[in-house]
């Protein structure tokens, strides 16, 4: 099986320090930053347009099921 790799192109961007354990009860708002070499590609994208967003959680503690 071949590897795929995941470049970043932008980052996420919250006031927030502490961000609830599940999203679906949040209404924390952010704001998706994008390098600029990458805008064209998201040209016609409009607020409030939905988008998949793909993201790794580089800082996060690792996995337990004892919370």
């Amino acid at each position: 099986m071949k590897n795929i790799t995941i470049k970043p192109i932008g980052y996420l961007k919250t006031s927030e320090t502490n961000v609830p354990r599940h999203f679906s009860v949040s209404d924390v708002a952010g704001e998706i930053v994008v390098d600029k070499k990458y805008l064209k590609g998201l040209r016609g994208i409009k607020p409030g347009d939905r988008i998949l967003v793909v993201f790794h959680f580089h800082k996060s503690p690792e996995f337990s099921d004892k919370y």
